[in-house]
């Protein structure tokens, strides 16, 4: 496995050239041109940018990622501890009834993408040190 091939290709650093490339992956990774990027647009796009499909499944270390760039653009709080606050505010005041069941997938904004690439970059460099052999 080239490791160093793979986080290479992840430009998360804060410079002119790491934006300009960001941006490019961000158009390559958004083939339906909305405001976010999705899970499985993430996955797609992290599989064909670093050409791993044929080594490993990419989904866990994205689903981290994306997790951890949701977390920290939102000052350390999962977005769903909120809304789970906010549904028992709600049933305390009595309108449970009122309450509508939605289930919206989350998706990455452009603010939060260098973050989401850091943290891929940094789960791979973790791969990479527990492949080594002893």
């Amino acid at each position: 496995m080239r490791w160093g091939a793979i986080i290479d290709c992840l430009p998360w650093e804060d410079s002119d050239t790491s934006d300009n490339l960001r941006e490019e992956m961000w158009a390559l990774f958004n083939t339906s041109d909305t405001k976010g990027l999705f899970q499985f647009d993430l996955e797609r796009g992290v599989t064909t940018v670093c050409q791993t499909e044929d080594f490993f499944d990419c989904q866990p270390a994205v689903m981290a990622a994306f997790e951890y760039a949701q977390i920290f653009s939102n000052g350390g709080v999962w977005e769903d501890e909120e809304e789970k606050e906010k549904d028992e505010e709600t049933n305390q005041k009595g309108d449970a009834d009122e309450k509508v069941e939605s289930k919206v997938e989350k998706s990455l904004q452009y603010e939060e993408f260098r973050i989401f690439l850091r943290t891929l970059t940094h789960y791979y460099i973790y791969c990479q040190v527990i492949a080594r052999p002893s």
